[in-house]
C-alpha cells in the first residue's frame, strides 16, 4: 500500500546546542537531552531537469518546428518541448473543465500547431493552440456519432481533419478541425475492417490511415474514408517474428511513406514500407537506452527523427530512421548511475555507498559525490542474480549483503560484487522468508533480516546460519506488521520499523523487546508508514516515511530531532522515500524510489570531526551561514566559561571560519578533559 502526505518545515527559533569532549584517551560526544536540528541538501544524483519527470507519457507528437508534445496521462497535463528536450510550455489539471484533463492519451498537431488530445476519461477531444490557449472541444459520452466510449489514438491530416480511436466502440471517427462529425467506421472483430482494441493510428501524407490494433495483434490501412485497402500482421494469436507483432499500441508514418510499429508487447519497433512489407527493427524490452518498457505512442518528426513514449519508463527516447538512439529524456534508467526503482542503500567506511535498485535488478556502488564505481546483478534466480533487491548492508570489512526479495533470499558478495555465498528460500520456516525487505549486519558477523512478508526478525552469523528469531502479527509489544527497515546502533540494540504498526521498535540482540515509540507526530494529516531506517554512532535514528514523504531523525528514546521533507520532485522532496543510510561522516542518504534517484544530506549543525593530540585538540563544526554561534569551554560539564560569539563566515583569532564551519584549536597547556560547547544564539 502506498500513500502520499504532506509535512510543514517549522522555522524553529530555539537554541540548538552541540557538545563535544576532549581527553586524553578516545575522544566522545555529549549530546543535550533536547535539540532541534535541520539538514539541507548537497548533493542530488542523477540530476535531470524537472520536466522530464513523466507519470505515464501515454502520448507524443511533434509539429512543424520540431517541437514535441507529451500528454502525461497520470499527472493530467501536456508538456511542450523544443528539439532538445527544453520545456517550452506546460498545461492541464485533473479536471473537467475546459483545459482539464482526465488521463490524456492520443495527441496530435495540425499544420497549423494546433493540438488535439484524446481526454480519455473525460470522454472528449479538447483543441489548444501551440501554446496550450484552450480553442474547443467535442465528443460527449456514447455509441452515437461523434460519441465517444474511450477516445485513445489521434491523428490529424494536411487537411485539418481528425481521426480518433475508440477501443471500446471497436471503431474509428472522423472529425473535421472544429469537431464536426465526417464519418466513422469499424465494429468489434478480426475481419477486414473490423476492430480489436484499436489504439494507434496515422496518416500518411497521402491521407491513409493506419491502425494499430492491439488484441489483433495486427495493422490495417484504410484511406481516409474509411475504405478497407489492406493489414498486416500476425493475427489472432500474434507472434515475434520479423513483421509479427504482439499487442502493437501505436503507429506513425513519415514523408516516404514509411511506417513504424511499436510492437509493444514484443518491445521493440518494426519499420514497414507502404504496403506492410518489413524493413527493419530494433529495440527489446527493458530499461536501458534503445530498449523499452512499454512502447506507447510513436511520433515522426519532418527531419526523420523517430520519438517513442514509452510508458513503462517513464521517458521520451528519439531515434533516427536507422534506430540508433539519438537522445532521451526521463528521470530513469539503466545506465551506470542511473536508477529505476532504489530502495536498499547502504554506506561503508569510505563514504561509498551500494544501492540495491528493484526496478534494475542490480546493485549499483557509487562514490560519496555519486560518481559510479561498479555494479552487479541482473534479472533472475542463479548466483549473483536478483529479482526486486529491496535492502543491503555493508560490513566492517567490505562484505556486502544484499536482501534478494523476489527470491526470498540473502546474498552475501565482496566489495566487487564476486558472490560468497547465499541462503534461504520461500516460506515461514526458520531460515525462510517471504518477501523479505531489510537487511542490517553487526562485524564481525550476525545478520539480522527484516523477513516482511512473515512480520518477524531473523538472525544469522555471517555464512548464513540461522541463530534465532523473533517477532509475529500483531499490534502488542515485540510483535510487527509488516517490518520494512531494520538497523543496529552503536549497543547493538536493535531498530525496527513496522510499517503498518506506524512504530520503531526497539530490541537486545536476543531479541528482547526493549522499547518502542510511534513514528506520527501531532498535525500530521497522513498515515506515516514507516520504511527504511538507519541509526549512526551517537544511536540517532533515522526513519523514511512513504506515507508523509518526509526524513526524521529521532534520538535514540524517540524523541524527534528533526524532520524534512514533502512529496514532490525538487530538492528535499521526495517520491516514496524507501531506504536510509548514514555514512561515517554523519552525511544521509534518501533513496527517493519513485523519483528514481539519491539526494545526500548534510546537518545544518553539529560536529563534523574531533581529532588531534592531547595539548593540541582540533574540533571542526559545521554551521548555518549567516547564524551566530558561541563557543563554551567546562572541565566538569557543572561550571561553564563563556567565549566570544562569532558570525559563520567571519574569521576571528585561531578559530578559522567558512560558511559551513571553523576549525577550533584548544589551548596548548590543556592536560585535563575539556567539554566544548557551541550553542547558536537566538
Amino acid at each position: 500500500m502506498r500513500a502520499n502526505g504532506r509535512t510543514n518545515m517549522k522555522n524553529i527559533r530555539s537554541a540548538k546546542i552541540i557538545t563535544g569532549l576532549l581527553a586524553l584517551g578516545p575522544l566522545a560526544l555529549v549530546l543535550p537531552a533536547e535539540a532541534t536540528e535541520s539538514y539541507s541538501v548537497v548533493k542530488v544524483w542523477p540530476r535531470f531537469p524537472s520536466s522530464w519527470r513523466f507519470n505515464k507519457p501515454h502520448g507524443v507528437a511533434v509539429d512543424g518546428g520540431e517541437n514535441v508534445y507529451v500528454a502525461d496521462s497520470k499527472s493530467d497535463v501536456i508538456k511542450k518541448f523544443d528539439a532538445e528536450g527544453n520545456l517550452l510550455a506546460q498545461w492541464g489539471s485533473t479536471g473537467s473543465d475546459d483545459g482539464q484533463f482526465k488521463m490524456p492519451r492520443g495527441i496530435g498537431v495540425d499544420l497549423s500547431g494546433n493540438v488535439y488530445v484524446a481526454d480519455r476519461s473525460n470522454y472528449r477531444i479538447q483543441k489548444f493552440d501551440s501554446s496550450g490557449k484552450f480553442l474547443t472541444k467535442w465528443g460527449p459520452t456514447g455509441e452515437g456519432d461523434w460519441e465517444f466510449s474511450d477516445p485513445r489514438g489521434v491523428a490529424v491530416d494536411d487537411a485539418g481533419n481528425v481521426f480518433v480511436t475508440d477501443p471500446t466502440n471497436a471503431c474509428v471517427l472522423k472529425f473535421d478541425s472544429d469537431g464536426k462529425f465526417v464519418t466513422k467506421w469499424g465494429s468489434a472483430g478480426n475481419e477486414d475492417g473490423q476492430f480489436g482494441d484499436p489504439k494507434g493510428i496515422a496518416v500518411d501524407s497521402s491521407g491513409n490511415v493506419y491502425v494499430a490494433e492491439a488484441s489483433n495483434h495486427r495493422i490495417q490501412k484504410f484511406d481516409s474514408s474509411g475504405k478497407f485497402l489492406l493489414k498486416w500482421g500476425a493475427a489472432p494469436e500474434g507472434g515475434s517474428g520479423d513483421g509479427e507483432f504482439m499487442g502493437p499500441r501505436a503507429v506513425a508514418a513519415d514523408a516516404s511513406g514509411n511506417v513504424f510499429v511499436a510492437d509493444t508487447g514484443n518491445g521493440r519497433i518494426q519499420v514497414f514500407d507502404s504496403s506492410g512489407n518489413f524493413l527493419r527493427k530494433w529495440g527489446q524490452s527493458g530499461n536501458a537506452d534503445g530498449e523499452f518498457g512499454t512502447a506507447e505512442a510513436i511520433a515522426v518528426s519532418v527531419t526523420g527523427k523517430i520519438l517513442v513514449a514509452d510508458t513503462g519508463s517513464d521517458r521520451v527516447q528519439t531515434f533516427d530512421a536507422e534506430g540508433n538512439l539519438l537522445a532521451k529524456w526521463g528521470c530513469r534508467g539503466a545506465g551506470d548511475g542511473e536508477f529505476m526503482e532504489p530502495r536498499g542503500l547502504a554506506a561503508d567506511g569510505l563514504g561509498n555507498v551500494f544501492v540495491a535498485e528493484a526496478g534494475n535488478h542490480r546493485v549499483q556502488k557509487l562514490g560519496a559525490s555519486g560518481e559510479f564505481l561498479a555494479k552487479w546483478g541482473v534479472l533472475g534466480s542463479g548466483d549473483g542474480e536478483f529479482s526486486g533487491p529491496s535492502g543491503i548492508a555493508v560490513d566492517s570489512s567490505g562484505k556486502v549483503f544484499v536482501v534478494d526479495s523476489g527470491n526470498n533470499r540473502i546474498q552475501k558478495f565482496d566489495s566487487s560484487g564476486n558472490l560468497l555465498t547465499k541462503w534461504g528460500s520461500g516460506g515461514p520456516g526458520a531460515g525462510q522468508f517471504h518477501w523479505p525487505v531489510a537487511v542490517a549486519v553487526v562485524s564481525p558477523g550476525n545478520i539480522y533480516v527484516a523477513d516482511t512478508g512473515n512480520h518477524r526478525i531473523q538472525k544469522f552469523d555471517s555464512s548464513g546460519e540461522f541463530l534465532l528469531q523473533w517477532g509475529g502479527l500483531g499490534a502488542g509489544d515485540g510483535q510487527l506488521d509488516l517490518p520494512r527497515g531494520i538497523a543496529v546502533g552503536p549497543n547493538d540494540e536493535v531498530f525496527v520499523a513496522d510499517f503498518y504498526g506506524v512504530t520503531i521498535q526497539k530490541f537486545d540482540s536476543s531479541g528482547n523487546f526493549l522499547g518502542k515509540w510511534e513514528s506520527c507526530r501531532a498535525g500530521e494529516e497522513q498515515e506515516c508508514f514507516p520504511c527504511g531506517i538507519a541509526v549512526d554512532s551517537l544511536g540517532n535514528a533515522f526513519l523514511a516515511e512513504v506515507g508523509t514523504c518526509t526524513i526524521k531523525k529521532f534520538d535514540s528514546s524517540g524523541n524527534l530531532l528533526a524532520r524534512w521533507g514533502r512529496p514532490g520532485y525538487g530538492d528535499g522532496e521526495f517520491s516514496y522515500p524507501w531506504g536510509v543510510a548514514v555514512d561515517p561522516f554523519g552525511n544521509l542518504f534518501v533513496a527517493d524510489t519513485d523519483n528514481h534517484r539519491i539526494q545526500k544530506f548534510r546537518a545544518n549543525f553539529g560536529i563534523r570531526k574531533l581529532s588531534g593530540a592531547p595539548g593540541s585538540p582540533l574540533i571542526e563544526w559545521y554551521s548555518e551561514s549567516g547564524k551566530t554561534y558561541q563557543v563554551w569551554l567546562s572541565s566538569d560539564l557543572i561550571q561553564w566559561i563563556a567565549g566570544g560569539s562569532i558570525q559563520a563566515g567571519e574569521p576571528t583569532g585561531v578559530n578559522s571560519w567558512t560558511d559551513d564551519g571553523f576549525h577550533a584549536l584548544g589551548p596548548s597547556s590543556d592536560a585535563v578533559r575539556r567539554f566544548y560547547k557551541v550553542l547558536q544564539l537566538e
